[in-house]
């Protein structure tokens, strides 16, 4: 009985602080979803947006956080909570370029299954790792890098580490990962 009350008051705190902090429609920051500014000459090297594209269909650019599982193993414990927390972000996706796919995903199909090590895999898609059972970021459920590294090259320098506990909450931790 104490599990569903604590989700019920998480999702009416998260509505009622939201609202709270939603500027007015007039303020440009309400168009302002996800991520951070693109990288400027001579900025000082900080975490960035993912970078947009345009597809290959044409039909109009697009702003991909691209992901794929280090392992099978990680995708079978994890692809079915991570697709659930990804809906969260429907909204933003409907609103603006964001889109939460797999690095081999389509537009009919975002969250088709791809492991790091699949051939075509980019070396900057973001690894999702499940850390349950390890020592890794113990007091933690995630960690997640933040934003899209350009100073950077080395694979798997964009991570999501997740440790499952079972509970309703995680899908919003995972949502609130995803959302780094």
């Amino acid at each position: 009985m104490g599990a569903p009350l604590a989700v019920l008051s998480l999702v009416l705190a998260s509505a009622v602080l939201s609202t709270l902090a939603c500027p007015p429609a007039e303020h440009p920051l309400l168009k302002r979803w996800y991520s951070v500014g693109s990288p400027v000459e001579g900025e000082p090297l900080t975490n960035h947006a993912w970078p947009a594209i345009e597809p290959a269909s044409g039909s109009g650019r697009i702003q991909p956080v691209r992901y794929c599982w280090v392992t099978e193993s990680n995708y079978d414990t994890l692809h079915v909570l991570f697709e659930q927390a990804a809906q969260y972000w429907n909204i933003a996706e409907e609103q603006s370029a964001l889109r939460i796919r797999s690095d081999t995903g389509t537009t009919s199909e975002p969250h088709k299954k791809c492991i790091c090590s699949d051939p075509g895999v980019r070396p900057d898609a973001l690894r999702i790792f499940d850390i349950t059972g390890t020592d890794e970021y113990k007091d933690s459920g995630g960690v997640t890098t933040r934003g899209y590294r350009w100073d950077l090259t080395n694979p798997g320098r964009h991570f999501l580490k997740f440790r499952r506990t079972g509970d309703p909450t995680d899908v919003l931790i995972m949502a609130h990962e995803i959302g780094r």
